[in-house]
């Protein structure tokens, strides 16, 4: 079902599409074409109805952003088009205080074709409205009140991101009637506040949404397509039948409290008919949201031969909303053979939407790619002037969101590198020498929502002096108290940095949420504060692996969310594993300092570790966790010479906070000098024949304090490939593995059938709460060992 549209335009399909365009739309008169030379160009032109002929083509012919600082309102039917040749699809992007196209006139008909929105304006943190909204001003409807007619809207071969909602029709109380409406291999995104499809009571008689991708969109999908009201103040007694069809697509993460994923739950006049078939639904943007929300009087609603996971409603109040709950208690909606798997996709937090072979979404017929992937394009920066990485990111006409940026050589930035959008940024791993970013204070500083930012093979330098020979430190990445920010991925690769405040700051004490953040493979040391301060935000996922932190103020400071004004609990899982820490702790400072949080929503896997030589024995808390935080376990680490001399603050001692209900510890902890090679020189490497190295089952560590994943620190290189972690066991959602090399995953029920297959590269999980409750076999393929888990799903 794909539409291969980027193929298809390329040489002699230009000029064949352009014909076929023409002859299937009669009002076309001609092409102009218009660049984006100048901020509201577009505008300008298309106001203009002496410079173009209703149903004429405007062929947006520049690549980068065309810059639209106020609303447009739309004088007659047109087609707006990029120019399929562009190796690139133009963006238009609204950056004004309001925004979005505006229909003026009655019967008009208004296509978007090969074009990309962006939706947050100059500012970066603000959201336009919608993409397209209805009339602003009343026109007279014979047939039934105060309206305006649209003979077609049709958005085709589009991505939308950064605006609070889609589409919405009805505008200033008025009732819109559309004949026809057509969503057809688009992909939005990062709608948060509004509905993707916000239909508020207005009647569209055809409606189809095909071949398209929408993920997280807060609010719900589509909302109340209706016309009569004999209870307005201008009564419209007319019902307009309508028929909406949706159809081959996948939707991720949507829904909240305030919406709902379908809504349509005000008309009474049995003007709908629904037919919902052969997508793909997974994960409701909050758990408690409401997913079908369908009045019994609206009309005929036909869902079949579609995949719903984990789209249930977790509240008692909301759950007369699921679909199954909505099917059985109401003779208008009909559920025909469902499918609850997991999809698998390949990263949905990413927007990968990729099914692997075997999915049993593939059975479902939607097609979650709608386009073929666009590569990201590599850019390398030079290094000859001072702030050249900071003027690349922070002009984004230069690149595109998941583009990489290659360092090569030594970079000096002055304060802050501005990102707003999805960005990769790695050192050149065909240089001499390991790239290095010599911060003058500053950091990276995630300047927009939802970013994906990996940073992977270069060095930081965070330490600096002033014009007054005083101290400056940078952080690697600092949200800062001005950036409202939350985030899907923050992934931090084989780094050495050093001379820092902190490591990594999220935003100050706002209760935002972040989906994931990675720290694997680095070395980070000289850290006045904290390793990774979420200052009072909730991480739902965090991996800190294979890694190295010496001479830090502190580790992990406080992630929670809830608090007086923000009562939601989310559930968050730390992994710390495979680690030394060495020199840490001043300054009411420890290890772990998680004692705000008080909702239990802490989960915490304290394992394989190596921790020694407190900073400030009579000043520090080694471990201050508190008894309502949530679930903690530490064991198989090392702990030497890391508790504290003070009497009040011996409590926060591992063997003391072992004795908390809500703590897992060994009965017999490991204390024993690792004996490192020379640690106040930053060397760790452990002496030959120390029990450290042994990856066997007799309690050794796995952990490689050098960080290089390519030194192996067992004497029996196969017999670290066979030691591989897998839990908790049992299992309810998340089954977490960890393994020093790459490893195939396949789950088998108790009769021998496959139920589920992954892969795993060294540390990570497989969500595995689609099935049922029971016995399975994990078998564990890592190439040169086989090894075999019986699992207790929950």
């Amino acid at each position: 079902m794909i539409k291969n549209y980027c193929n298809f335009f390329k040489g002699a399909g230009l000029l064949a599409f352009l014909l076929v365009f023409l002859q299937h739309n009669a009002n076309a008169q001609a092409t102009h074409r218009v660049s984006n030379a100048e901020i509201d160009g577009l505008k300008t032109f298309l106001l203009d109805k002496t410079l173009y002929a209703a149903g004429d083509i405007v062929m947006l012919e520049s690549e980068g952003v065309y810059e639209l600082t106020t609303t447009v309102d739309l004088p007659q039917s047109v087609t707006i088009m990029g120019d399929p040749a562009l190796a690139t699809r133009p963006v238009i992007r609204f950056t004004g205080t309001s925004g979005s196209f505006r229909a003026l006139e009655n019967n008009i008909l208004v296509s978007f074709k090969g074009v990309d929105f962006n939706g947050y304006q100059s500012n970066n943190t603000s959201r336009t409205d919608y993409i397209f909204r209805g009339a602003a001003t009343a026109v007279t409807d014979p047939a039934g009140g105060l309206a305006t007619t649209f003979d077609k809207i049709s958005i085709e071969d589009s991505k939308a991101w950064g605006f609070k909602g889609g589409i919405m029709l009805n505008n200033n109380g008025l009732r819109v009637r559309c004949k026809e409406f057509v969503l057809n291999n688009v992909d939005w995104s990062d709608m948060i506040g509004a509905y993707a499809v916000n239909l508020n009571q207005n009647a569209v008689e055809n409606l189809r949404i095909a071949n398209s991708t929408f993920h997280n969109i807060s609010q719900g999908f589509i909302n109340n397509p209706y016309f009569s009201d004999a209870t307005a103040s201008t009564p419209r007694t007319l019902v307009v039948p309508q028929t909406l069809l949706i159809e081959n697509n996948t939707f991720y993460k949507i829904s909240n409290n305030s919406g709902s994923f379908i809504q349509v739950n005000d008309p009474k006049d049995g003007s709908v008919t629904m037919t919902f078939r052969n997508n793909i639904v997974s994960t409701l943007y909050v758990n408690t949201g409401r997913p079908f929300r369908i009045d019994p009087f609206a009309g005929t609603f036909q869902f079949t031969n579609n995949l719903f996971h984990e789209f249930n409603t977790v509240t008692e109040a909301n759950s007369k909303t699921n679909l199954d709950a909505v099917d059985k208690e109401q003779t208008n909606v009909t559920v025909t053979s469902p499918v609850t798997e997991d999809p698998g996709f390949a990263d949905p937090e990413k927007g990968d939407f990729t099914l692997a072979a075997g999915s049993p979404a593939i059975a479902v017929g939607g097609d979650p790619q709608w386009l073929p992937a666009v590569e990201a394009r590599e850019h390398r920066i030079s290094n000859a002037e001072e702030n050249a990485l900071k003027t690349f990111i922070e002009n984004t006409s230069l690149w595109n969101p998941g583009d990489i940026i290659v360092l090569s050589g030594d970079y000096t930035e002055i304060g802050y590198i501005n990102i707003t959008q999805d960005i990769t940024i790695v050192g050149d791993s065909e240089g001499d020498s390991r790239p290095l970013i010599t911060f003058h204070g500053g950091g990276f500083r995630p300047a927009a929502d939802g970013l994906s930012i990996t940073l992977k093979g270069f060095d930081i330098n965070g330490k600096t002096m002033d014009a007054e020979n005083k101290e400056v430190r940078a952080m690697i990445i600092d949200y800062g108290r001005d950036n409202a920010f939350g985030a899907e991925l923050i992934h931090i690769e084989d780094m050495h940095a050093y001379g820092l405040s902190n490591g990594v700051e999220l935003y100050f004490n706002q209760g935002r949420t972040y989906e994931k953040i990675v720290i694997n493979n680095v070395v980070w040391h000289d850290i006045t504060n904290w390793v990774f301060n979420p200052r009072m935000n909730a991480v739902k996922d965090v991996m800190i692996t294979n890694s190295t932190f010496y001479n830090a103020g502190g580790g992990i400071f406080n992630p929670y969310f809830t608090n007086n004004n923000r009562p939601q609990v989310i559930q968050q899982k730390i992994v710390v594993s495979h680690n030394t820490f060495y020199d840490l702790g001043n300054a009411n400072r420890g290890l772990f300092q998680i004692n705000d949080s008080r909702d239990g929503s802490v989960t915490l896997t304290f394992t394989d570790n190596i921790v020694s030589t407190i900073k400030q024995p009579e000043n520090s808390r080694p471990f201050n966790l508190h008894a309502e935080a949530g679930t903690f376990t530490l064991t198989n680490n090392v702990i030497h010479n890391f508790d504290a001399t003070d009497e009040g603050k011996k409590q926060f001692n591992y063997v003391e906070i072992g004795k908390l209900s809500n703590v897992t510890t060994d009965n017999q902890p490991k204390t024993d000098d690792p004996g490192f090679a020379n640690a106040a020189e930053g060397d760790f490497t452990l002496p030959a024949g120390t029990a450290l190295l042994t990856a066997g089952t007799d309690g050794g560590l796995i952990g490689d304090p050098r960080w290089n994943p390519g030194n192996v620190t067992s004497t029996d290189p196969e017999l670290a490939v066979a030691k591989i972690e897998v839990y908790p066991n049992p299992v309810k959602d998340i089954l977490y593995i960890n393994s020093p090399a790459a490893v195939e995953v396949t789950i088998y029920n108790i009769s021998g059938s496959v139920v589920m297959k992954g892969s795993i590269n060294r540390i990570g999980s497989i969500n595995i709460a689609a099935l049922k409750s029971g016995l399975y076999i994990a078998r564990i393929d890592s190439g040169s060992k086989v090894q075999s888990v019986k699992l207790i799903k929950e």
